[in-house]
């Protein structure tokens, strides 16, 4: 009992630690119990090529690295408050959000300068039967972005085409959808979260009036491909 207590157990009752000796399963919360409920960007895959580092844009040209920053700031339930003084941005939200927000960070991505240069039109809040969430943002007076994220090989199935390194749009060829899946199959056997973003451009026409956009369904076809990361 003593050995016990200096190993700071807590025990109520003598007779339950007979009982805890002849336990063979202990079944546990994991997320926050057994680790640290921390969770970081380890692997990124975007315009064609795998990032390494994973915070490494020296390949990708100004306009990838623009959408993607642009996609993370936007596209979010998370927060982050930028204090004055220079110290340390505080990221909130669940695990994943926090893990694509800090990854933000590291790319360069300035929260509320990002979310100040458009407006958010429609939202589609992340579905766990879709395994997505998306919103629809006003660039200037004319263009409109719509960014997805979400489980990476449904978010794969609804592209069309994907963005180079350059920033040129590319067919989604059976070659590369192959590449795609291939590059998600190693996150997973990594034991890695795969989280796809994707985006489709539209034009100003097609957005429904104020009064009419609560019913506005943002599209899920068509999506041309940003990249992948993985989250451990």
């Amino acid at each position: 009992m003593r050995k016990m207590m200096r190993d700071k157990a807590l025990v109520r009752r003598l007779s339950a630690c007979e009982t805890m000796g002849s336990a063979t399963t202990i079944c546990s919360d994991k997320t926050g119990t057994l680790t640290l409920n921390q969770m970081t960007v380890v692997e990124a895959y975007f315009g064609g090529e795998k990032m390494d580092p994973p915070d490494n844009t020296q390949k990708l040209s100004a306009a990838v690295s623009t959408m993607i920053i642009e996609g993370i700031a936007q596209n979010t339930s998370g927060s982050i408050f930028e204090p004055e003084g220079g110290q340390a941005p505080e990221v909130t939200g669940s695990p994943t959000e926090k893990a694509i927000l800090s990854w933000g960070l590291q790319l360069g991505m300035k929260f509320s300068e990002t979310r100040s240069k458009s407006s958010i039109l429609q939202v589609f809040p992340f579905n766990s039967e879709k395994k997505r969430g998306g919103v629809a943002v006003q660039v200037g007076d004319s263009e409109v972005h719509v960014y997805w994220k979400g489980a990476a090989e449904l978010i794969l199935e609804s592209c069309t085409s994907w963005i180079d390194k350059d920033g040129s749009k590319q067919s989604m060829t059976p070659e590369k959808v192959g590449e795609f899946k291939k590059f998600i199959e190693d996150m997973a056997v990594a034991s890695l979260r795969c989280v796809a973003f994707a985006y489709r451009p539209c034009e100003m026409s097609d957005v429904p009036k104020e009064d009419q956009r609560a019913d506005w369904v943002l599209p899920e076809d068509n999506l041309i491909m940003l990249g992948i990361v993985g989250i451990k």
